[in-house]
């Protein structure tokens, strides 16, 4: 039977006591109500049989112009249908009675698509997305001289589980993972490609247009607070970018943002997005990659899969040991950052760097950042940032040829640096050395580029960040 909108809204008011509320992912979408809309679906109501639910809508471009064949899909439900040529579509489900939000607290998530328009999902976080009407704007996709923004839509089938199905089962804390449970990874992911759902891939890029060459790509993952919340918009990333002549590329999407196998599967993107920015040559240029977090994959695995592509690696905070000993990471530089109260810390991360050293003799340094949790402290990430910074300036200076080839790593012409104490706690000052004058244990010494990083390497580590309050 037919309900009209008035009526159900009566019987659902103490679950619509205020009005839709929808939020929005990278970038926010703009929900119109029915009254603003210009060219809102003609019905105000909402047919309902049982459990089963009819959603309406509208979907335009930023000039209210109805977009067509537009993809729409609800998450949960897992329905998915088109838009017709005036930009309306209906989805029907069967949904609970009344709604339940998710641990999120969220009832649903609208996905909207579109080949030239950059990606929106809209979350669900009131009962009056499924009896009104919704209108929803897209944006195009966003290049201008020097930035270029696109999504697309890539199978679940290549990103890192913690196991993956009939893979191996390692400890995933293990300090020390084998090179036979590495090698049955792998296997396992080659085994997995087909027939996986597909979820959307945000790419954005920026290049610095007053560089006489773009020598390298800053690659980040946007899992997490670092890298997530402003990506290649993040000021201090700018600054780096222009002052050293590299190109930053962000990532946000499922598929990809904790890491994924084979990194082969993103080189179209940077070849689109270097020709979107006019910079062809965007696709072979070396790398420096960083993820926070189980992002932590993301960085690790470039580095392990094409090392004489990757300049060094960043790990801010990772979620487990697991992410931070892929074969191969003993030939390119590497920092991980750890915050000393992180909860989850426990997971062998600080074991893993020691073994990286004494096992594999890996140009590797832990920065244990003294009464810091998961997340940077300081309001802006600004400290966070400027350290990462200086730590890719020195892999830059020390193995960044001319021609953009990359010099091997030799150890013995790099600086040490002293092993935090985990019972002593907060911010240390720890000892420096040249690596033939360092006096204390070589084999498990932090490994530092230079005398430079090394300066700030120590500095940073008794003094910064301050210890504060979360934003």
């Amino acid at each position: 039977m037919r309900i009209d909108i008035a009526l159900l809204t009566a019987l659902l008011a103490p679950l619509m006591a205020t009005a839709l509320v929808a939020q929005a992912t990278n970038p926010p979408a703009t929900l119109v109500t029915p009254a603003a809309a210009n060219n809102n679906p003609a019905s105000n109501s909402v047919a309902i049989a049982t459990n089963r639910i009819t959603i309406q809508g509208v979907i335009s471009d930023a000039n209210n112009n109805p977009l067509s064949d537009v993809r729409v899909g609800l998450q949960t439900a897992g329905v998915v249908t088109n838009t017709d040529a005036v930009g309306r579509f209906t989805l029907s489900f069967l949904g609970g009675n009344p709604p339940v939000k998710d641990k999120k607290g969220f009832y649903e998530y609208l996905d909207l698509d579109k080949e030239g328009y950059i990606g929106q999902t809209v979350n669900v976080a009131n009962t009056d997305f499924f009896v009104k009407p919704v209108a929803v704007k897209l944006q195009t996709n966003q290049v201008t001289v020097d930035r270029a923004e696109y999504s697309r839509w890539m199978s679940m089938g290549y990103n890192f589980p913690i196991n993956a199905p009939g893979g191996p089962k390692f400890n995933t804390v293990s300090p020390d993972v084998s090179a036979a449970d590495w090698s049955s990874f792998f296997a396992a992911m080659d085994a997995r490609k087909q027939e996986y759902p597909t979820e959307r891939v945000n790419f954005q890029a920026y290049i610095p247009q007053n560089a006489a060459k773009i020598k390298a790509i800053f690659l980040l993952s946007r899992h997490g607070s670092v890298g997530g919340r402003k990506s290649v918009d993040e000021p201090h990333l700018r600054e780096f970018a222009d002052r050293n002549g590299v190109a930053l590329v962000g990532l946000l999407g499922n598929p990809v943002q904790r890491g994924f196998y084979p990194v082969s599967i993103i080189d179209e993107d940077l070849k689109r997005l270097g020709h979107l920015l006019h910079h062809p040559e965007l696709s072979e240029l070396p790398l420096i990659t960083l993820g926070h977090s189980n992002g932590s994959g993301f960085a690790g695995i470039f580095p392990s899969q094409r090392p004489e592509r990757v300049i060094a690696w960043i790990s801010y905070h990772a979620g487990t040991a697991f992410q931070l000993q892929f074969p191969n990471l003993e030939k390119v530089p590497g920092l991980a950052m750890h915050g000393s109260i992180d909860p989850f810390l426990k997971n062998g991360q600080v074991e893993t760097i020691e073994n990286l050293r004494k096992n594999r003799n890996a140009p590797v340094a832990l920065m244990m950042e003294g009464d810091v949790a998961h997340a940077p402290v300081e309001k802006d990430h600004g400290t966070t940032w400027d350290f990462i910074i200086q730590f890719s300036e020195a892999a830059m200076r020390i193995r960044l040829k001319e021609d953009g080839t990359l010099k091997p790593v030799v150890i013995e012409q790099g600086w040490l640096g002293g092993n935090y104490d985990q019972k002593l706690g907060g911010r240390q000052d720890l000892p420096i050395a040249p690596y033939d004058e360092y006096k204390g244990d070589r084999s498990i010494a932090n490994w530092l580029p230079d005398k430079k990083f090394a300066e700030i390497w120590q500095l940073y580590g008794k003094t910064v960040p301050l210890a504060s309050p979360a934003p």
